[in-house]
């Protein structure tokens, strides 16, 4: 690991001390060595200095989640695509606290709405490999949605036990609205949509793996489900793709820790309680 993702992981990891967001030092510990295994494979990495543009629409809170490493053999790995959104949205809640670096305009939004950005890296690769076809509704499209699911499930977690985003009973109906449409779009269902202006691609079956759709759909059922209950942690979750060659050089992965990740498994909604500070 290079001594700038040495100091990225220390400065988070007394980020989460401060703000309390771990139930105790082991479930801290246990978030510091997730976080450092999924950038030692390179499943996720850090963007550079956000920019003006991006402070202004809500998307400088931003880690790449580079899909195209989520492979295991010629299939998508679904626990390792889960594991490395449930820590890149936990660890991006944490770093939501650089928003007072931010002009005093954009750092109150951020305070007040919570917005997070995953950036898909690699999905093209990942395509390729699967020997998938760029359709509308296809393959891309459902692990853009897949990852938002997992995200915004992840978020109704953190909103359980650390609170919802301050604005959310304000805008609680628009939210479970913008959710519905997810959640309809998983199961290709334009009867199901709600009147948000949220329209995600309409999944379709036969273009998508059906493990990756069947998962999907489970996951918007769970993410509406907890949101009703529990609120979200974050206004906007952004999962959208972008190519590799713009944000980071190709990492080569140690084949010892490559099959050392293969080993990782998903943290269920028990695990998250456990982990999180009550």
């Amino acid at each position: 690991m290079s001594p700038k993702q040495e100091r990225q992981i220390n400065s988070i990891k007394r980020a989460s001390q401060k703000l309390g967001v771990f139930r105790n030092e082991l479930a801290t510990q246990l978030h510091t060595d997730a976080l450092e295994s999924l950038l030692e494979v390179g499943l996720l990495s850090f963007g550079v200095k956000p920019t003006e543009t991006e402070i202004a629409a809500g998307d400088a809170i931003r880690i790449f989640l580079h899909v195209d490493k989520c492979l295991d053999g010629s299939a998508l790995s679904i626990a390792t695509l889960t594991h490395a959104t449930q820590i890149a949205t936990i660890t991006a809640d944490i770093l939501l606290y650089r928003a007072h670096q931010f002009p005093p305009k954009q750092a109150h939004a951020y305070r007040v709405l919570r917005p997070i950005a995953l950036s898909l890296v690699g999905a093209q690769t990942l395509q390729s490999a699967l020997g998938a076809k760029p359709y509308p509704g296809g393959l891309e499209d459902a692990v853009i949605s897949f990852v938002k699911a997992v995200s915004y499930e992840t978020s109704a977690l953190l909103a359980d036990t650390l609170g919802a985003f301050p604005l959310y009973q304000s805008a609680a109906q628009a939210m479970i609205a913008a959710i519905t449409n997810h959640r309809a779009a998983a199961f290709g269902n334009g009867n199901m949509l709600t009147d948000s202006h949220i329209r995600p691609p309409m999944l379709r079956e036969g273009h998508v793996p059906a493990l990756l759709l069947t998962k999907t759909r489970e996951r918007w059922n769970t993410a509406l489900s907890l949101g009703r209950t529990n609120g979200y942690r974050h206004a906007k979750t952004v999962a959208l793709t972008v190519q590799k060659e713009s944000v980071v050089a190709p990492i080569s992965v140690p084949k010892d820790i490559e099959q050392k990740w293969q080993s990782r498994t998903p943290l269920s909604q028990e695990e998250l309680h456990k982990m999180l500070q009550s």
